[in-house]
């Protein structure tokens, strides 16, 4: 009776279906919802999939659930125990013991810088990254001294921005373990920075008991070159002893730089 209303009623609602399967297809918000959700009704409760983290699950108190299992027992006896075992064995515990956060990992990377392999060494140096400063300059003051110049290297890197004082520690390491070549590389890293802490440091190291003719001599040489640029008249002294005299009545006319603060420039 009606033969236009029929195509138009069909059209229509091809429409809406074609309409509702487009906003499925584009995820989009549909009058059911989300596409791929499950629609909350009210005082439904909305179904969770479980939370993930790299650790395992959240909130999960089992170590096996995040693939990791802690290191047992003293870490420098576990190292030596690997002695014998190929290098990233040992690299591995290392890197097991310092996330753990083992209060002997100082130690334990004290003990890796006398390894057989060259990346196992270097490996415990930048490891000691992640201690803090003051464990650190312990492990620091042992790897200045090292044969191994790249160790040597990176010693000087980490302790750049360090606290003059543990920089002072760092470096009398160098000073009282290391041959000439140490000492030298040790001199020339503390010049890019000359503070008194490091000149006394230096001072105390050459007046030190039983310190070698050699290294005395090269201490000697060193600590009068740090005073030349200070400015004012500065003494001849025969021995590291004769310096630290004079040093104790004249270190107040010298700022934290070594810098005369008695003499006009």
């Amino acid at each position: 009776m009606f033969p236009v209303r029929k195509p138009l009623f069909i059209a229509g609602g091809l429409v809406a279906i074609l309409t509702i399967v487009w906003l499925l297809v584009l995820d989009l918000p549909t009058p059911f919802g989300k596409a791929g959700n499950v629609v909350q009704r009210p005082g439904e409760k909305q179904p969770s999939s479980p939370s993930v983290s790299m650790l395992g699950k959240v909130g999960s108190s089992n170590p096996a659930a995040s693939g990791w299992t802690p290191p047992q027992g003293d870490p420098v006896a576990r190292f030596r125990e690997l002695k014998g075992a190929p290098a990233q064995v040992r690299k591995d515990l290392i890197s097991n013991f310092m996330a753990l956060g083992h209060d002997r990992n100082p130690y334990l990377l004290i003990e890796a810088l006398t390894d057989a392999d060259a990346d196992v060494r270097l490996f415990a140096v930048e490891s000691a990254a992640s201690l803090t400063v003051g464990e650190a300059t312990a492990v620091l003051a042992a790897s200045s001294s090292n044969p191994d110049p790249s160790v040597r290297e990176m010693t000087w890197s980490l302790a750049a921005p360090y606290p003059v004082e543990s920089k002072a520690t760092i470096f009398s390491g160098a000073l009282r373990q290391g041959d000439e070549t140490i000492l030298n590389e040790a001199f020339t890293e503390m010049r890019i920075r000359p503070e008194k802490a490091l000149f006394e440091m230096m001072l105390t190291e050459a007046i030190r008991p039983g310190v070698e003719v050699s290294r005395h001599g090269l201490l000697l040489g060193e600590l009068k070159a740090w005073l030349v640029p200070g400015g004012g008249d500065v003494p001849e002294f025969a021995n590291a002893s004769q310096m630290a005299e004079w040093w104790r009545a004249s270190l107040v006319n010298y700022d934290d730089y070594l810098l005369r603060t008695d003499v006009n420039p």
